[in-house]
């Protein structure tokens, strides 16, 4: 489990330098991407809180946590409709790396909160 909530932190500031790199200023779908992966981080640290049995179900943590991550997707569709096809192509370049980290922590979120659920099967 810390393996994968490394691979979280590692991934998002992977995206952060990139976005460095670029001189990317976020946009409107980064701002609501972003939101998505600090909502989930939230459900990620109360379910972690939740392991030693006491409180809240982990388990009802990781699926918010899931639903959470999945809006990330959504925002990258609607960010990849939104391109500007006159812009230039280090522009459009900029945009989808830096949508590409935004993915990138997204699926690291899923695999945290599947290794979640395997650490409450195992506890149970």
């Amino acid at each position: 489990l810390s393996e994968r909530i490394d691979e979280v932190v590692d991934r998002a500031k992977d995206t952060v330098r990139v976005a460095d790199a670029f001189q990317w200023r976020p946009d409107e779908h980064t701002a609501a991407m972003g939101a998505s992966v600090e909502e989930a981080t939230r459900h990620l640290n109360v379910a972690v809180g939740c392991l030693s049995g006491k409180g809240e179900h982990p388990g009802d943590h990781a699926e918010l946590m899931i639903k959470a991550a999945r809006t990330v997707e959504h925002g990258l569709l609607a960010a990849f409709a939104a391109l500007p096809r006159d812009g230039t192509s280090w522009d459009r370049t900029a945009a989808l790396e830096v949508y590409r980290g935004y993915s990138d922590v997204e699926h690291a979120l899923l695999r945290v909160a599947d290794r979640t659920w395997y650490a409450v099967l195992r506890a149970m």
